[in-house]
């Protein structure tokens, strides 16, 4: 079995562990708030002495009873080897969803627009920059006191094949408000990135804060 599908089963079975210990309370989830956020990620990648991280602002809103949009306006940052490279990313979303028995399946397409910065030794070397698109599939499972989100997502640009990096995320974000009705919840999301067509692959951990307003 290769690690898509194990990263496929394990997701699948801690969703069906939490499923059974659901809460049906709508207060412990994210998805239907109106809240801010802030997050740094760190990401370990194979074949490589350097990590890549990244901080990240975000909004989201439901504009219906089934239906949320969000943005984020994030900064990356990774070397490998002697190249430097800075990243600004711009990104809008759509997630919709539906309450089944407590447990909210939901699907998110994003389009955002990224703009990079490359630089060797001797200084200036490129600045690509080009449109981004990413789709996600997953549940939010309400286990009181908090939630917890197994999800897939898919993520590439519209770039020449020859320059694109599509990946797919395997991961489980955990939020917890800090008091039944609070205004503010910190979350961890953490998976496997398996970037195609690449050896640079690698397993990431985000930490953040979410205030509602």
């Amino acid at each position: 079995m290769n690690l898509t599908r194990k990263l496929v089963v394990v997701l699948a079975a801690a969703a069906v562990t939490c499923a059974v210990h659901a809460d049906t309370s709508d207060t412990v989830g994210t998805l239907g708030q109106r809240y801010g956020s802030f997050s740094f990620t760190d990401q370990s990648v194979k074949h490589s002495s350097n990590d890549l991280y990244d901080v990240d602002f975000g909004l989201n809103d439901p504009i219906t009873r089934y239906l949320d949009l969000s943005g984020d306006l994030a900064y990356a940052n990774s070397k490998h080897a002697s190249l430097q490279r800075h990243s600004y990313i711009l990104d809008t979303g759509a997630t919709g969803y539906w309450a089944v028995k407590g447990l909210k399946p939901f699907a998110t397409v994003n389009l955002g627009y990224e703009w990079d910065n490359l630089n060797a030794p001797l200084g200036y070397l490129d600045r690509p920059n080009y449109g981004t698109w990413a789709t996600t599939v997953g549940v939010e499972i309400p286990t009181y006191p908090a939630s917890v989100s197994p999800y897939i997502t898919h993520q590439d640009d519209f770039r020449h094949s020859a320059h694109s990096n599509p990946a797919n995320d395997y991961g489980v974000q955990v939020n917890y408000w800090f008091k039944t009705h609070s205004d503010w919840a910190v979350f961890a999301d953490s998976g496997y990135q398996d970037v195609m067509h690449s050896i640079y692959d690698g397993w990431y951990f985000t930490i953040g804060l979410r205030e509602k307003f």
